[in-house]
Parts: structure tokens; C-alpha cells; sequence
């Protein structure tokens, strides 16, 4: 899993006049100041491979020089983008177009000089991971000045939703916080991030995130973008039979090929350019063309983010994509068969009765959560343990045994029956090394029950976690937070990031890092609560190695009597 990133400062959105960059606060999860934009075109240069892009991409047709097709239009303004492959290179990522005709509408916005809005959800890479700071040469933000600088419109609203070490769960219940509401296009970059097989927790979670976005009022295309992580074995070691497959691209593949989403691949993309894919010998030894993609640290190479190359080949793939599409529409304008077809209602979910929350979840995350804190000790801090150069990560932190926190939310719920409940996702820090226990009680306003939960992990990863409960509706729900003297890892962090409140109890076991039992108090075993009933079982230690084991858990059913859920 990818390290642990700030999730919860405000999202990098920018309008047409911004060039791209973030307007007031330099604590953004990109910090893209006005002066970081007004840059932002010297660096791209800087950035790119050979300091100018190289032959290849000069005498590419993509770049804007040959005026015919979309190119043609007068919304359409000429610019100096260099693609770094030729157009055939980039064509071997897009493994499936999809049915196109929510793109064709985004196109069609785009040629015919209305303003668009475009989203990307995903994890560290899409908040820029791997580029060299201040990160300007990240993949999101060549993406979205393209969109800036090809189509300018002053009314465009680009927005850049990554967040470090986050998975589906979080933006499928956070969605209306992440994404405009009037999306025509968004972007998904979950692969690093989620984990699992098909109709695990995470990948549940993760379709959810597809169907709600779908939903959006606009109707709006959808994009997996599915990053392909070098394999930490050795091609040629046992124990990885299959390095085609290491990170479970396919699944994600799936939902897009359910949802007939386009599925850009940079396995498919960068497969052949690697040399030990080499099928002689002899040739392995040479520089591959794409082994200078993944992010280098002193003592060895991360294979979870790209390097400033990969974040432009990334953001070459996504372009080459939406110049496909608005060719198609040059080509073939828009017809009333693509509304009738971006109108159509989703089929049922892929995975068994997964279906997606009809009500609306509130994220009461960064600076919202600061404020939410009502009392605490001085033993809790609000810190930013962010490395320079880094995203910052902002959190409330204590070490101490004994210290405890108090938060006040509004968690009312309109026209609330004596048996009807809410409920609180709290969102903490779940690592492997420092983490210890904490209780989370309702003490005033509201009740529930106790509720302990773990921030220490046994896999080598750091990310958000939610630790879950259902509580009474309250306008004045207090909370309070004890860090515990009970620890597996020998120390005593906790780390608060938010709370996410649901109307719709569902919401209870949507995360595949919950142990649901931990609601009731109960270790393992059985665990019924308000109308679900679920069952878990451990991990064995083969499983554990595996990327079948979650949480401890392997065996997690679960099932509604009425309703849908989050």
C-alpha cells in the first residue's frame, strides 16, 4: 500500500483564469499558489525527457500543427503541448474505448466553447506523489492545464481530488465532497490504493464510487486510469508466477468494462518498454524505454508512484484519450442517440446487491475537524507531520495514555424514529510501527455504544482507516476520544484525520477495514447490528501473505434484509 499522505486540506480546483493554479491558501493538498501557476509553464518545460520532449514528439501530429479535425474548431487554440510517444505508442493504453457517449457530451461541451467540469479522484499519484516539487509536472495538473490552455473558458471548473493513502471507501462516501455535483467528466486513479478480489469490502466500495458518480446530474463519463506497480520479486522469482498480474489491473478493468467505461492501462502501455519483458536473453541487459518511469530514493526505487516521466506519460495517455474522443465528435457530431444513451439508467450492481446509498454522507474532514474539537488535553496536538518538499498531513495526535479529545457534531436525523440511528465513521491513522488504541464514547447529546479500536496494522502500509459506530440523532452529538494504555505495536499513537456521519446504517460495514464485530464489543464471531447480519473469521498465516487478507479478517459476509447500501 501507498504511504500514508494529507488527506483532508481543501482540494486543488482551478478556473480557466488561474492557469491552473490554486487561488488563497498554500496548504492545499497540491500547494498550488498563483505564483506555483504562473510557473507552472518553465517547469513543464523543465520537466520534460531530454529537456524538449525529444524527436519523436516533435514531428507527432498531436501537437497541434496539422489544423484539421477537432482542431479546426474556433474554440480551439494552438498551443505548445508535445506529446513524449507518438500517438501509435499511446494507443496501446487505451485498452477499451467503452460505450462514448457521456464523452461525446463532454466533447461536444468543449468544441462547441462551453465550460466544462472535470474531476480526478484518486490517491497519491494523482496529488502528485513522485514529480518533483512544488509538483507542477504532476500527471493531474498537465492534464487540466491542457484542458486550460486547448479550450480556454474563464467559467471551466477543474478540480484535483487526490489524496495520499486513500482508498475508494472514503471518496465513495465522501463523493459530494470530492467531485462538483455538475461534473462532465471524471477521473478514476484507485489501483495502488484499493486491494482485493472482487466482492471484497474495498472492491465493493469501489464500484459504489462508479455508480454514484454515473448518477451525478450531469450524467457525467467516467475514466479508470489504472497505474501498473513494479512487482517488489523478481520477474523471474516462484513466488510471482504471473508479474502480468501483480497489480490486479483486471479488476479494475472489470468495472470498467461493466460500466463500459474507458480503461486506460499503463501496464498495456508501458509492457513492452521494459527490459527484462525482453523475450531474448541477451537484450536484457540494455536500458529498457520505460525503465526510467518509476520514482528513484536513496537505497532503491519506489514501484507504487512514477517519476516526473511517468506523471508525463500518464498524462499523455489521458490526453491522447480526449483528443480520440473529441476527433470522434468532429467527425460525427453529437446526435440525440448519445443523451437517450448517457440518460439510460445503470444496470444492477456487478457485485451482489451492492447497491449505492440514495442519501447523502457529511465528511467532516481537515480544517472542519479542527474546529469540530471542542476540549481537548494538551497532550493532543493539531500537527502537520509532513516531510518538506511533501503534501502536508494534517491530524489531531497524542502519545500519551489517558488523553482523550472531545468533538461536537451535528448528527441529526429528520423525522427520526425512537429506534432509528446514525452512523459515524471516525477516520484515523492505521500503520504499522507507533500506533496504539483508542475508545471513542458518546457523552453527551447522544448514546451509543463504547467503541475500541486499533491503529496499529501488521502489513507494511499506512492509510486511513475508519473505525465505525451507530450513535442516536443529535443536533449536539459529543464524542469523546481516549487514547488507551492497551498496545500491540509497544507504543501509544492515535491520530484523528475526521468523521464521516451517514443517515443510512449500511454505511456500518461499507469499509473493508472495519472489523464489524468491534461495533458490538465483541472480538470475532458473529456481529448483528441494526438489521445486518455479518460473520468474520482470521487470517491464516498463508493468507496473511497474500492480498486476500484484510484487517485480519478473510471471510466477511454480509446481508441487508431491506434496503440498499452506502
Amino acid at each position: 500500500m501507498l504511504g500514508y499522505a494529507e488527506l483532508f486540506r481543501d482540494s486543488f480546483e482551478c478556473h480557466c483564469e488561474d492557469v491552473c493554479g490554486r487561488k488563497g491558501s498554500d496548504q492545499s493538498s497540491g500547494n498550488h499558489t498563483e505564483q506555483a501557476a504562473a510557473a507552472a509553464p518553465a517547469a513543464a518545460a523543465e520537466l520534460e525527457p531530454g529537456g524538449g520532449g525529444g524527436t519523436a514528439g516533435k514531428s507527432n501530429s498531436a501537437s497541434g500543427s496539422i489544423k484539421d479535425g477537432w482542431r479546426s474548431s474556433p474554440h480551439a487554440v494552438p498551443t505548445n503541448y508535445t506529446p513524449s510517444l507518438l500517438p501509435r505508442e499511446l494507443e496501446k493504453g487505451i485498452v477499451s474505448y467503452g460505450e462514448g457517449s457521456r464523452a461525446r457530451r463532454w466533447a461536444h461541451k468543449l468544441l462547441s466553447g462551453q465550460p466544462v467540469s472535470v474531476a480526478l479522484l484518486g490517491g497519491s499519484i494523482t496529488q502528485g506523489s513522485g514529480s518533483s516539487p512544488p509538483h507542477l509536472g504532476m500527471y493531474a495538473l498537465r492534464v487540466l492545464r491542457w484542458i486550460n490552455e486547448t479550450f480556454p473558458n474563464p467559467k471551466h471548473v477543474l478540480r484535483n481530488s487526490g489524496h495520499g493513502a486513500v482508498p475508494s471507501s472514503y471518496f465513495s462516501m465522501c463523493v459530494s465532497r470530492e467531485a462538483p455535483l455538475d461534473a462532465d467528466l471524471v477521473i478514476f486513479e484507485f489501483n495502488m490504493n484499493d486491494g482485493g478480489p472482487l466482492g471484497s469490502p474495498m472492491r465493493r466500495a469501489h464500484e459504489r464510487l462508479v455508480r454514484k458518480v454515473l448518477n451525478l446530474p450531469n450524467r457525467p463519463a467516467a475514466v479508470e486510469l489504472v497505474f501498473w506497480g513494479w512487482p517488489a520479486l523478481d520477474f523471474n522469482d516462484s513466488r510471482l508466477p504471473v508479474p502480468w498480474q501483480h497489480s490486479h489491473d483486471e479488476i479494475l478493468g472489470d468495472f470498467a468494462q461493466y460500466y463500459r467505461l474507458p480503461w486506460l492501462g499503463l501496464r498495456s502501455l508501458l509492457w513492452d518498454g521494459f527490459n527484462v519483458t525482453r523475450a531474448v536473453p541477451a537484450e536484457r541487459s540494455q536500458p529498457g524505454k520505460f525503465d526510467n518511469f518509476f520514482l528513484d530514493f536513496p537505497g532503491g526505487r519506489d514501484n507504487q508512484h512514477p517519476n516526473d516521466n511517468g506523471h508525463r506519460v500518464m498524462a499523455d495517455l489521458v490526453i491522447h484519450w480526449m483528443q480520440r474522443v473529441l476527433e470522434d465528435v468532429a467527425a460525427h457530431p453529437l446526435e440525440a442517440w448519445d443523451e437517450q444513451e448517457a440518460q439510460r439508467p445503470l444496470p444492477i450492481p456487478m457485485q451482489q446487491d451492492n447497491w449505492e446509498a440514495s442519501s447523502s454522507n457529511t465528511c467532516i474532514m481537515g480544517d472542519e475537524v479542527k474546529a469540530a474539537v471542542t476540549r481537548h488535553d494538551d497532550a493532543w496536538q493539531w500537527v502537520d507531520e509532513g516531510k518538506p518538499g511533501r503534501p502536508p498531513k494534517w491530524g489531531w495526535v497524542s502519545t500519551q495514555p489517558g488523553s482523550s479529545l472531545q468533538l461536537t457534531l451535528n448528527a441529526s436525523k429528520p423525522r427520526a424514529g425512537p429506534e432509528e440511528r446514525v452512523t459515524l465513521g471516525v477516520a484515523h491513522l492505521k500503520s504499522y510501527e507507533h500506533m496504539g488504541k483508542f475508545s471513542v464514547a458518546c457523552v453527551e447529546g447522544c448514546s451509543c455504544d463504547l467503541l475500541i479500536a486499533d491503529g496499529h496494522g501488521t502489513e507494511k502500509w499506512s492509510q486511513l482507516n475508519f473505525a465505525m459506530l451507530l450513535a442516536t440523532p443529535a443536533d449536539a452529538c459529543k464524542l469523546k476520544l481516549t487514547v488507551l494504555d492497551d498496545t500491540q505495536s509497544g507504543e501509544h499513537k492515535v491520530k484523528l484525520l475526521g468523521v464521516v456521519l451517514s443517515e443510512d446504517t449500511g454505511f456500518l460495514i461499507s469499509d473493508e477495514r472495519v472489523r464489524v464485530a468491534a461495533v458490538t464489543g465483541r472480538s470475532a464471531g458473529p456481529a448483528r447490528v441494526a438489521g445486518w447480519r455479518a460473520s468474520v473469521a482470521p487470517c491464516s498465516a498463508k493468507q496473511r501473505k497474500s492480498f486476500l487478507c484484510y484487517g485480519g479478517l478473510t471471510t466477511y459476509r454480509a446481508t441487508r434484509h431491506t434496503g440498499q447500501v452506502t
